[in-house]
């Protein structure tokens, strides 16, 4: 097999990362194929590069008419965006999600709508998703395990990024997929950042996650954005205490700055060469990341604040990276 963009994961032999190209960048945006019967997608990237997970398939001699099963982490659309498209190329696929996700998948406007909002002019990057049929939907069992052909696969809550999102553990290869649960990993500086979009991040529930990632003790973690590594204890540590520092220097601007808007520019305007992808990347992610926080901070400081609950309009509002 020989194809651009894609990779075997270390220490597997039928676990492959797709590079996406998402927002035009190289290793930022990943989809996962294992290769058994049936293929196994873990999530499916925007929508707009959708061409490189066919290709992807077809070398891995996945014909159009085949079952395949696509295992979304959560619904933001740089997960979700390309479902339906995959559906309309392969009449046998079949979408795994969370029960919150369901509906978003069916009617898509409110999760469009919600993503257009967090990202702004980011949106060129993004095609618009193919409402899904339900019959074509099956709701994941939290907490519990599922077999899919030949695939045990482990259902893992990670809500602290969304309510909905998922973590998927591969008995098999001893391998989590952790959707945006476990932050953003940049391959070529061997370096977990956070991922803190609006509306729903939670930072208590997200140090819950990785704890939970911990326990569990994968050999390898393969992120959604970007790529694999090997699980070490370290990592943990270090990115729970990354979360809570970046929390916090947010809390400390919004004390200093005269409005959200003046906290936002104040991140956006630290970015600097090096960058991480582009400076066009770079930068958009600090804004988005910080807007997550402030809606966070606004929600925790409400009366009725209770984080056993979803944070008010979660049950209807959806954004994304």
């Amino acid at each position: 097999m020989n194809l651009d963009n894609m990779s075997v994961v270390t220490e597997t032999a039928d676990v492959y990362c797709l590079d996406t190209g998402m927002f035009d960048v190289d290793s930022y945006g990943s989809v996962y194929i294992i290769d058994r019967e049936p293929a196994l997608v873990v999530d499916t990237g925007t929508g707009q590069n959708i061409d490189r997970v066919y290709e992807a398939l077809s070398q891995l001699g996945v014909e159009r008419d085949d079952e395949i099963a696509v295992l979304l982490t959560h619904v933001h659309l740089d997960h979700a965006g390309g479902a339906g498209r995959l559906l309309q190329q392969y009449p046998g696929a079949c979408v795994y999600v969370h029960e919150q996700g369901y509906e978003h998948l069916v009617t898509p406007e409110t999760l469009v709508a919600g993503t257009k909002a967090a990202v702004g002019d980011q949106w060129r990057y993004y095609t618009p998703p193919i409402s899904i049929d339900p019959a074509r939907l099956r709701v994941l069992p939290v907490g519990e395990s599922v077999q899919i052909g030949e695939s045990t696969i482990e259902v893992i809550a990670a809500p602290g990024h969304a309510p909905h999102q998922l973590m998927f553990y591969d008995v098999a290869t001893d391998i989590l997929f952790t959707g945006d649960a476990f932050g953003i990993y940049t391959p070529s500086q061997d370096r977990i950042r956070e991922t803190t979009p609006p509306a729903q991040f939670d930072l208590e529930r997200n140090l819950t996650d990785v704890r939970r990632i911990e326990t569990i003790e994968p050999t390898r973690v393969c992120f959604g954005h970007f790529g694999s590594t090997t699980f070490v204890h370290t990592q943990a540590e270090s990115y729970r205490r990354q979360l809570i520092e970046w929390v916090e220097a947010v809390r400390q601007q919004r004390a200093a700055q005269a409005d959200d808007e003046a906290v936002i520019q104040h991140f956006v305007s630290t970015i600097d060469s090096p960058y991480r992808w582009t400076a066009e990347r770079d930068r958009a992610e600090a804004r988005i990341n910080t807007k997550g926080v402030l809606g966070y901070l606004d929600w925790k400081q409400s009366p009725n604040w209770d984080n056993s609950t979803v944070q008010p309009g979660e049950e209807n509002s959806m954004s994304d990276t």
